[in-house]
């Protein structure tokens, strides 16, 4: 699996949810801090956006 590192504004579309919400998302704790790269780039790992987005689909489901 290529576990690609996914900058703010895909990470927000990847979760359906808009950066404000991502950033929010973040401040809260519903999702980790990103990888600091370099001193301007930052982002996430595909599979922790994945395992986000599974954790809240099975939430949804045990509603």
């Amino acid at each position: 699996m290529n576990d690609r590192l996914i900058r703010r504004a895909e990470a927000a579309a990847f979760l359906s949810v808009g950066t404000s919400t991502l950033d929010r998302m973040i401040a809260d704790g519903r999702l980790p801090r990103p990888l600091k790269i370099s001193t301007r780039i930052v982002g996430w790992r595909e599979s922790t956006l994945q395992a986000v987005l599974n954790l809240r689909e099975a939430q949804a489901c045990a509603k």
